[in-house]
């Protein structure tokens, strides 16, 4: 189980919305804005038969980011 002076990825995990089936996780560094990036657990997952990714601030725990992907003729897209 991984800690960074902070949450650890299960304390993270638990903060996602219970209906997503998690099937991988990472810490990633994100983007937050234009001038600053947060450090974060990053969920993949799926619901409903869709695909999301969700962020957990390892620090605060709060959800930072959640992304669905959307597959389309041009390619996949986030939003």
């Amino acid at each position: 189980m991984e800690r960074i002076s902070g949450l650890s990825s299960e304390e993270a995990k638990q903060k996602v919305n219970g209906n997503i089936q998690i099937e991988n996780s990472r810490l990633a560094i994100i983007p937050i804005g234009t001038s600053s990036e947060v450090l974060a657990y990053e969920f993949v997952g799926e619901y409903n038969g869709e695909t999301y990714y969700v962020y957990v601030d390892s620090q605060s725990g709060k959800e930072v980011e959640i992304f669905k992907v959307v597959k389309t003729t041009e390619g996949t897209l986030l939003m």
